[in-house]
């Protein structure tokens, strides 16, 4: 897979848009189409993002999975 099909699954994964994902990496919106078109590189930094992204989301999942305590 590369690096720009990465971001698009990783930011279609969490159901956010292209306006959200960019603000959660910190990057403007044209920045972060740039890279998930391909026009600009995936640095290891966005790699990194993606994957904190991906494992809080996790997190999330499991605990909304887990029933609650009486």
């Amino acid at each position: 897979m590369k690096d720009s099909e990465l971001m698009k699954t990783t930011r279609k994964s969490l159901s956010l848009t292209q306006s959200q994902m960019a603000e959660k990496m910190g990057l403007s919106l044209r920045g972060y189409q740039d890279k998930e078109y391909g026009k600009r590189p995936v640095t290891k930094q966005d790699e990194i993002i993606l994957k904190i992204l991906k494992k809080k989301q996790l997190e999330v999942d499991s605990a909304e999975k887990k029933p609650a305590k009486s």
